[in-house]
């Protein structure tokens, strides 16, 4: 004969406390550097920070997007938010980089960035390229001979010459002077 089956009944209290879940937050909503074109890989370009009154120690600072065809040539230190440049800039191909970043919760680790759980919050980066005098004028029509009649008088218009120069402000002034005469007889 089949000994009946020990059973036993307990009662289990599950108490539930609020985790008390921060959201981090950025201490700017838009965040605007500018740096020099010339910079070089490596350079630290500003600092990306959470609120003072609620930093929270398990944060992780990211780049969420960005509108443009182009990659972003910078990237964002997880743990400090530095802004890091990291490939060549050029102000003629692309003078402003506008860019989301996010801050997020160590809690996006367990149920992942992309989760309805996943908390934190976003911000607007702006960095500008500031011009650095790095390309030479380009003329438009070279003349490597001009001819004047020896009976034109003083003030005659010889030739017009046409330059343009892709630096912009004061990089991009440009001045025309003589600096060879040669006559031929």
């Amino acid at each position: 004969m089949a000994n009946p089956p020990h059973q036993n009944e307990t009662e289990v209290v599950i108490n539930v406390q609020s985790a008390n879940i921060s959201l981090p937050h950025f201490s700017n909503h838009h965040y605007l550097f500018t740096i020099p074109e010339d910079a070089s890989i490596g350079t630290v370009v500003g600092r990306l920070q959470q609120n003072q009154q609620q930093i929270l120690s398990s944060v992780r600072f990211s780049i969420a997007s960005h509108s443009g065809s182009s990659e972003i040539p910078f990237s964002v230190d997880q743990s400090s938010g530095r802004l890091i440049v990291n490939s060549p800039l050029d102000r003629e191909k692309v003078a402003e980089w506008r860019f989301i970043v996010r801050l997020s919760s160590a809690l996006n680790n367990i149920v992942g960035e992309d989760s309805d759980m996943a908390v934190g919050t976003l911000a607007m980066v702006t960095i500008r390229l500031s011009d650095v005098n790095d390309n030479a004028p380009q003329f438009h029509g070279i003349y490597e001979r001009i001819a004047i009649s020896e009976d034109s008088p003083i003030g005659t218009s010889v030739a017009v010459m046409s330059a343009t120069d892709a630096d912009s402000g004061p990089n991009s002034r440009i001045f025309f002077s003589i600096e060879q005469v040669r006559e031929r007889r």
